[in-house]
């Protein structure tokens, strides 16, 4: 039967009774990229589903995916083992099956899920920890009767009363100047004019906008659509407040510091990771999103300034934005656009995440000898976990390699996204381990100015001879201006 009896939300109340009732004893699960069956597509993926008439809830249950041919179902690194009570904790909404290629992944998730909640547990009370609520502003095609063409001389002559429609290709991890209408990516130049938008497919009045948005500001949008197999599966940004179509759905939240700490960590590569676990198809659901393991506002409470100045840097460099800024307590310029900044703060980020998510080397596997002994260490974790985003990787050597005149390698490159966010993880540790505070490897520091307290500077008593370099001038709408 299909794969997704196990995964998918509309079979989950049949999967759900077959766990709770004990029933369940293996579910063994194929991709026919092998032409198992000849005439079936390749990307068809199908299991083994094996019931028992009654069960043992202590009984441990066999599951294996991704299987390519037969002989691959008594291979032991490619099958796990779970108990009802474990899949409940996986997945405590649905009771579906996460989708675990290797056995070390089902370990780690299942390591981590005991230690951290899901975002949104529907069989609790006060589940929702970040107190989020999801909206679909407008839908692609009910409410294509509002979209009118950016191009069109309605627009152009009075740009004023529409808002330009966001959709999931205009956004990626903290940019929500990613690409123009047409598949026209925002070059470097456009990033760094400050007043850049980038075009949009359709505009939709302001009216019925401001009718659909209350008093929101601003969002958070992610991209519905994704797929396990790219660089990265999750994929998402603060916006302006616009229009939204439904390719991005969109997240409100009760502060702008909780939007800032959960756009860090949707972005980070260690909820992707666990997210790859959990999206069986082509798209990010609220009911797959609302299961991811993460942080919560009291493990986050040391880091809270650190992810904030961080965010606030890398999202606030288009003056659409300065809502956003404002209510983190920032009333100055957008942040210039520097990708060698940006590359260093996103590492920062995904080091204190890695922390975060994994927990001190002391408490790591403490329950799990297992694991622990094929991973002594959390940083041994976050090393494998890194390891299992290739794309990345492939294009970190491609860049990082070193060319002769004729255009041929000549040294070999490097993974640099894994090997500076583990260097910069091994220095946090340290800070941790003396006490120390983590001293950050960009200068000027992430974010705006801050006094001894932390906190930020009014920017009428910033030093104008030696204005911050990471920051706009008041008025200037380019980095050269």
């Amino acid at each position: 039967m299909p794969s997704g009896i196990a995964t998918d939300d509309s079979t989950k109340h049949f999967f759900q009774d077959i766990v709770q009732s004990n029933a369940l004893a293996q579910l063994v699960s194929f991709e026919n990229s092998e032409r198992i069956f000849s005439d079936v597509k390749t990307t068809y993926r199908f299991c083994l589903l094996t019931t028992n008439r009654t069960g043992d809830p202590t009984t441990q249950v066999r599951f294996a995916f991704f299987l390519t041919n037969t002989n691959q179902i008594t291979d032991p690194g490619r099958s796990f083992t779970l108990t009802n009570a474990d899949i409940a904790r996986l997945n405590p909404n649905t009771n579906t099956c996460p989708i675990f290629r290797s056995k070390t992944d089902a370990l780690i998730s299942a390591e981590i899920h005991k230690r951290l909640p899901v975002i949104w547990d529907e069989t609790k009370p006060d589940g929702n920890i970040w107190n989020i609520r999801f909206q679909r502003v407008f839908d692609m095609t009910n409410d294509s009767d509002h979209f009118v063409e950016s191009t069109s001389g309605t627009v152009v002559e009075s740009p004023d009363d529409y808002f330009p429609m966001w959709e999931d290709w205009m956004i990626h991890h903290f940019d929500h100047r990613y690409q123009s209408h047409g598949g026209e990516p925002v070059t470097l130049s456009q990033h760094a004019d400050s007043h850049y938008r980038p075009t949009p497919r359709y505009c939709v009045s302001r009216d019925e906008v401001f009718s659909r948005t209350d008093s929101a500001r601003y969002f958070f949008g992610f991209r519905n659509r994704t797929n396990v197999a790219d660089s990265r599966a999750v994929i998402g940004t603060l916006i302006p407040r616009s229009a939204v179509g439904n390719t991005v759905p969109v997240i409100h939240f009760e502060s702008a510091h909780d939007a800032a700490a959960f756009c860090a960590m949707l972005s980070s590569y260690c909820l992707d990771y666990f997210s790859r676990q959990k999206i069986g198809g082509m798209n990010l659901n609220y009911f797959i999103l609302k299961q991811l393991p993460c942080i919560d506002q009291d493990r986050l409470a040391d880091w809270t300034s650190f992810v904030i100045q961080h965010v606030l840097e890398l999202t606030y460099t288009a003056w659409d934005l300065e809502a956003f800024a404002l209510d983190c307590g920032y009333a100055g310029p957008p942040f210039r656009w520097d990708e060698e900044r940006r590359f260093l703060l996103r590492c920062e980020l995904d080091a204190a995440y890695f922390h975060l998510y994994l927990g001190p080397p002391v408490e790591w596997g403490t329950d799990s000898p297992q694991l622990r002994e094929m991973f002594p260490t959390p940083r041994d974790v976050a090393s494998y976990i890194m390891e299992t985003f290739p794309i990345v990787k492939r294009k970190d050597i491609a860049r990082t390699a070193g060319k002769d005149a004729r255009g041929e390698v000549a040294t070999e490159g490097t993974y640099i996204t894994k090997d500076t966010i583990l260097a910069i993880y091994d220095e946090m540790q340290q800070a941790i381990d003396t006490g120390e505070p983590y001293q950050t490897r960009l200068d000027p520091p992430p974010g705006p100015p801050t006094d001894a307290n932390g906190d930020f500077i009014p920017m009428d008593q910033w030093d104008k001879a030696d204005w911050p370099a990471h920051v706009h001038q008041p008025g200037a709408v380019t980095q050269d201006a």
